[in-house]
């Protein structure tokens, strides 16, 4: 996507929180988080804010809720978008780390 600039963070996870989550997530479950994660309604949201903070868009989403056990994609569609906390997510995340 074309580079975009936004005067506000995007609403989900401001840059201090995402900063911030690392400590208090260790904190609770022994270990560091190394990717964040977040979704976009596309019918309501363009998604510009994260692309301006430079999250990484990874995909979309199939409408399906995390109760949809009769594959009904009853709910919207949402992009996918995906920002590195540790330079060494991709190797980590794939047990090479």
């Amino acid at each position: 996507p074309p580079a975009v600039t936004t005067p506000t963070p995007p609403p989900g996870l401001p840059p201090a929180a995402t900063r911030r989550r690392p400590p208090d997530w260790q904190a609770r479950s022994g270990y560091p988080p190394v990717l964040a994660e977040t979704y976009v309604e596309t019918s309501r949201f363009t998604g510009a804010s994260y692309r301006a903070a430079n999250w990484i868009w990874a995909g979309y989403t199939k409408g399906r809720g995390k109760l949809d056990t009769g594959h009904q994609h009853a709910q919207p569609v949402k992009d996918i978008y995906l920002y590195p906390l540790h330079s060494r997510c991709q190797p980590i995340l794939a047990g090479h780390g």
